[in-house]
């Protein structure tokens, strides 16, 4: 969001059943340039489609590549089955 100071990037492993939350607190440089590399792609909602995916994933390593290597909170849940 444009009113916090902070990115989340969050991932789904299917294969280990997780999910994660990555929080990153950023200086006024990074949150810029990070909501600059977002403004460069228009997907704003769930798809399957193949290229606003490929798209997605251009934008995620496109903004990982400005955070610090190492996040300020990581949140890791274990995805189980309902009953």
């Amino acid at each position: 969001p444009n009113q916090e100071q902070t990115v989340t990037i969050s991932s789904f492993a299917p294969d280990r059943q997780e999910f994660t939350t990555e929080r990153y607190l950023l200086g006024l440089n990074a949150m810029t340039k990070a909501r600059e590399i977002r403004t460069k792609y228009g997907n704003r909602k769930c798809t399957g489609d193949a290229k606003a995916l490929a798209d997605v994933e251009d934008m995620v390593k496109a903004i990982r590549a400005e955070l610090p290597g190492q996040s300020n909170e990581r949140l890791v849940y274990e995805c189980v089955k309902a009953e």
